[in-house]
This record gives C-alpha cells, sequence and structure tokens, in this order.
C-alpha cells in the first residue's frame, strides 16, 4: 500500500512540475514566412513553364504570398532536383 502511495505522490509531483511548462500556448509563425520558390526542369516558355506559370497564380491568391519560378534546364532535371 505505501508502495502504491509513493507511486501515486510521484506521479501527482511529476505532472505538477512539467504541466506548466507544456500548457503555455506557443506562438506559431504563418506559413510560409518566405516567398515560396518553384523550381522547374525545363526552359523558360515551354509548355511545362507556362502550365507552372498558371498554378502558381491560382496558389498565391490561395496562399497570400509571392510565388517565385526559376527555370533550371538541363542534364534531364538533375540540375534543378539538386538544386531542390
Amino acid at each position: 500500500m505505501t508502495m502504491r502511495f509513493l507511486n501515486t505522490a510521484f506521479i501527482l509531483l511529476w505532472q505538477a512540475l512539467l504541466l506548466p511548462w507544456t500548457t503555455e500556448p506557443s506562438i506559431a509563425q504563418n506559413y510560409p514566412t518566405k516567398p515560396l520558390t518553384v523550381k522547374v526542369a525545363f526552359p523558360a516558355g515551354g509548355p511545362a513553364d507556362v502550365s507552372i506559370r498558371a498554378a502558381n497564380v491560382v496558389l498565391e491568391r490561395h496562399l497570400g504570398k509571392p510565388i517565385v519560378t526559376e527555370n533550371i534546364p538541363g542534364a534531364n532535371g538533375s540540375i534543378a532536383v539538386t538544386a531542390v
């Protein structure tokens, strides 16, 4: 019985000490905090670039942040993947 009481007391004490730090509200930043960059693995002016830029207009409206499109052609997309 005393062991059970000591275990209960220990748990309650631990919660009393730990609880004030875990219940404080955290201040979260709005996502995204910086402009988003979309890297396109094809040259500018092609069909992939045009469709990405059209999609960026819709994303900018919904997110409220600017989106930058960066074209990185070459090496079958390996350069763009490395840049990401």
